[in-house]
């Protein structure tokens, strides 16, 4: 009996272990004015302009984009931790038919997914983009703002082979307990 109860407990702490925290950009940091900055990390994401310019414009609190030179018009987006999963991005603003394109890219610099936002404000959602190395935003038309960047780190190969080494053996312990009653 303890047997079965140590397996799963250590099951239970396998796949606890293995929820994905997400993170997530707020672009807290980014002004209502133009900042030079390298890059803008916040919670483990990291936003590289080409332009080397942010803007937080019309409101501070959101990140962006203008192909008309004020602040640029693409932004790539890493995480501290690896690969990650892409999981939501709120589309904040936008003029004149702004339109962003948003490409993601493996380790190999691959194309994984693409997809275009700026079509309608509010949150989009993003299911089955999963072991990204990078994420790359350009504006294709006018002023489009972004908040809200939301990311979730790929479990290691390892974590996976742990979980499955722990349900072995609680189907081990299951079958000994049963063969024994």
């Amino acid at each position: 009996m303890k047997q079965i109860q140590y397996s799963a407990i250590f099951v239970a702490a396998l796949l606890s272990a293995s929820v994905a925290h997400a993170n997530i950009s707020t672009f807290s940091g980014l002004t209502s004015s133009q900042t030079n900055m390298a890059s803008y990390t916040e919670d483990g994401i990291v936003a590289t302009p080409e332009s080397g310019k942010f803007w937080g414009w019309p409101t501070a609190g959101q990140l962006h984009l203008d192909p008309s030179g004020f602040a640029g018009n693409t932004v790539d987006f890493s995480f501290t931790q690896g690969l990650f999963s892409l999981s939501s991005i709120d589309v904040s603003y936008t003029s004149s038919g702004a339109i962003g394109t948003l490409t993601a890219f493996d380790l190999s610099n691959n194309i994984l997914f693409s997809s275009v936002i700026g079509q309608n404000l509010g949150t989009v959602n993003f299911t089955g983009w999963n072991n990204i190395g990078r994420l790359r935003l350009v504006d294709t038309g006018s002023h489009l703002s972004v908040d809200n960047l939301v990311l979730a780190p790929v479990p290691e190969p390892e974590t996976y082979a742990l979980m499955g080494l722990g349900l072995v053996g609680l189907m081990a312990a299951r079958r000994r307990k049963a063969k024994s009653a």
